[in-house]
């Protein structure tokens, strides 16, 4: 027997059992890919885990850890081992892992602590929850990273800033950024916000666009904390009456990461948010990022063309330059010059020339989408336009034979025509230089471990705006388990409007063109889906949940 999967391969179909194998092979988790798949129950997995390895097993889910026993193994080793203390008896600790026979890891767990080390069989999402509930809610991490000591809280506050100038890791500031950064990867979480109150300091990260509290830094060693992330983001540390903003950069788990960082004054002293951003990952291609397959081939099909403009608009956060990036991927090939002005550079991709734009310096949009003409690029990708200037150099652009992906802040569709006539540009312009323009949302994923069929009432039927429920239709609901951190929700999928920009738009007069004209004009031409519908179409397919669609359309 090759494997311990063999124990339950006649309850699973071949096909995926035999990639779950290949996930085994590759170093990966054949585990996890089964229950991503529901093709397999976690009972049936740790049941013949056990028999295969002859060592006992848990399910993590409602289990917590003894602290003590957390406690003799720190957050970073438990990551990196993926491994979960579970309780001490007499000299042995008892351990939680997926793989026995790496004996390197418990001959290191044995000298670390002094106990014999005692292995009990999890899966690997139960493991990577379990730290997470462990180590990144425990108050007390936060409260020692914060040096608690008697002497370091009698420091007056220059004393502080003084010692967190000197590059030490065991400066109480300097550990507690070093925490909050590691932490906020560690959850997935996209922005850190941390706020001073009159008798506390607020943490939160957002995480799959939701913000969740979490133990904050003491209050005492906050103006230390705001110091240290002005610091290792080029700002002015003795600047606290003006906005500032600055970026960095971080390594976490091998893995670099930049750091976008804004600090704003406010009565009860200096907020911060930090935005980050994985330079290194790969981004998702067109037909994973959310698209229906009549829109996604409509889609492909405008930016195929060899000029025009294409726009993809919505709120920050929303999920913009992920699709631009997908967009370049898709287009992308060696016989076609693409040059990208960004602020910054969110992921690096081979082939492209990528530029950052400073304003600080007067390397504006504008002027270097200007510059980037001068090198007889074939398409160009604009990070946004903000203003009338790049909103001319770049319909100027897709005149004379360039194609132009940019973004734009509006709520809708139809509503970012209107946006570039109130910027100044001239509707006959507008009209000749688009090809189509794309909005889009993040809703949020329930979460496939926990999520339940739910019946609507007649009242929030009515509310989605639709007359019945599709025939047949199973809807889905979020639950909460500790795959998902007891939210219902895990990971985001993009829902998206399309319009394109056709002939019948084209002849409108001036005094016609008004965001609900374009749309009632887009509806009735027939290749028209809004956001709602976008939303419901993933609610239908037991993708999100009702709340999401309601809230975000």
């Amino acid at each position: 027997m090759d494997s311990w999967l063999d124990l339950i391969k006649d309850k699973i179909d071949p096909d995926l059992m035999e990639k779950a194998l290949k996930e085994e092979e590759e170093g990966r988790d054949g585990a996890a890919f089964l229950l991503d798949n529901k093709s397999a129950s976690k009972k049936d997995l740790l049941s013949a885990m056990s028999h295969y390895y002859r060592l006992p097993s848990l399910d993590l889910e409602y289990y917590y850890p003894d602290r003590e026993a957390a406690g003799k193994i720190t957050e970073d080793i438990a990551r990196r081992f993926l491994i979960v203390p579970l309780f001490q008896l007499d000299e042995k600790l008892y351990v939680a892992l997926k793989d026995p026979d790496n004996l390197t890891v418990q001959n290191y767990i044995r000298q670390l602590t002094g106990l014999e080390v005692e292995p009990v069989l999890s899966v690997e999402t139960d493991l990577n929850s379990s730290i997470n509930r462990i180590y990144v809610t425990k108050e007390e991490t936060a409260k020692e990273m914060g040096g608690y000591k008697a002497k370091e809280e009698k420091l007056e506050q220059k004393q502080a800033e003084t010692q967190i100038r000197i590059e030490d890791d065991e400066a109480p500031a300097i550990k507690l950024v070093n925490y909050m950064l590691t932490q906020a990867v560690n959850l997935g979480a996209s922005d850190i916000h941390l706020e001073p109150f009159p008798e506390k300091v607020m943490l939160r990260y957002r995480v799959d666009g939701v913000l969740h509290e979490f133990p904050p830094p003491p209050l005492h060693i906050f103006r230390a904390v705001v110091s240290r992330i002005k610091i290792i983001s080029n700002m002015d540390v003795a600047e606290r009456r003006l906005p500032q903003d600055g970026r960095s950069g971080i390594n976490i788990n091998n893995r670099d990461y930049d750091l976008r960082v804004s600090i704003i004054p406010n009565v009860n002293g200096e907020g911060v948010v930090i935005r980050i951003l994985d330079t290194q990952g790969k981004g998702k291609g067109l037909d994973e990022i959310g698209f229906n397959k009549k829109m996604l081939d409509q889609y492909k099909k405008l930016i195929v063309k060899p000029h025009g403009i294409l726009l993809v608009t919505g709120p920050t956060g929303s999920g913009k330059s992920s699709t631009l990036y997908a967009t370049l991927k898709y287009i992308y090939t060696p016989k076609k010059k693409i040059i990208t002005l960004e602020d910054p550079v969110e992921y690096q991709m081979e082939g492209l020339t990528q530029i950052a734009v400073n304003a600080g310096i007067g390397f504006t949009f504008g002027a270097g989408l200007r510059a980037v003409l001068r090198h007889d690029p074939d398409i160009v990708m604009l990070g946004e336009i903000r203003d009338l200037e790049s909103a001319e150099i770049a319909i100027r652009a897709s005149l004379t034979g360039h194609l132009v992906l940019s973004t734009l802040h509006t709520n809708d569709t139809p509503s970012s025509v209107t946006r570039l006539i109130d910027m100044g540009i001239q509707s006959f312009l507008v009209f000749s230089s688009l090809n189509g323009i794309l909005a889009q949302r993040l809703v949020r994923r329930l979460c496939p471990s926990c999520k339940v069929k739910i019946d609507l009432t007649e009242e929030e039927i009515f509310s989605t705006g639709i007359k019945s429920l599709p025939p047949g239709v199973v809807l889905y609901g979020p639950k909460g388990c500790s795959a998902c951190g007891n939210l219902g929700y895990k990971g985001r999928i993009a829902i998206h409007e399309l319009l394109e920009v056709t002939n019948g738009m084209r002849r409108l007069k001036s005094e016609e063109i008004t965001p609900e004209k374009i749309r009632d004009l887009a509806i009735a031409e027939g290749n028209f889906m809004s956001l709602r519908d976008s939303a419901l179409e993933k609610f239908f397919q037991g993708i999100t949940g009702i709340e999401e669609v309601l809230s975000l359309t």
